[in-house]
């Protein structure tokens, strides 16, 4: 059946019904477009992140976090979550830290985590690695290296920066705007 027969169809159909029952279809058909949109939206970012240069720097880490270390889902300023990033050629994802900086209902916006210490950028943050922030390796907070993230994507809590760290944080990151 094609596209066009279905939807003369349905709208038959629909036309037989209650109105209250023809909202509750439209209501629904609201809901498919918004998921089919959401999922298009995170394949997209994710293709984006994918073909991007700029986060090469944790595909060559290896991997060291998965699902066992995460301790609770609750997201603010300061804490450690692991988000799946996906390899360049799509054919997988690995779990790599990241530091959330602000939190809405969908989504939330980071720096990622590295542990290649010798990639040092001025802007970066050294974090020795404790049982409060759950790294398993000092590691670098690259202040540069900031994405919007769906919380689809984050599997959950890590850890969380002690209040100093946070505070350097904000430090690193008014230098890194000009603030």
């Amino acid at each position: 059946m094609t596209k066009q027969a279905i939807i003369e169809r349905t709208v038959k159909i629909i036309n037989q019904l209650p109105e209250s029952k023809a909202e509750e279809i439209s209501d629904f058909a609201d809901f498919v477009i918004k998921r089919y949109e959401e999922q298009s939206l995170i394949g997209g970012i994710q293709n984006i992140i994918s073909s991007s240069q700029s986060f090469d720097f944790l595909s060559n880490e290896e991997e060291i976090y998965s699902e066992k270390d995460l301790k609770r889902f609750l997201v603010n300023k300061g804490d450690l979550v692991l988000v799946s990033y996906p390899f360049t050629n799509l054919t997988g994802s690995k779990f790599r830290p990241a530091v959330v900086l602000y939190d809405t209902a969908s989504d939330f916006t980071a720096c990622f985590i590295t542990s290649q210490i010798e990639c040092k950028e001025t802007t970066d943050i050294l974090i020795k690695a404790n049982n409060s922030n759950g790294l398993k390796l000092d590691s670098l907070i690259r202040t540069s290296k900031i994405a919007t993230i769906d919380k689809q994507l984050a599997k959950g809590l890590l850890g969380t920066l002690e209040q100093s760290e946070v505070a350097e944080l904000n430090s690193q990151l008014r230098k890194l705007f000009t603030l």
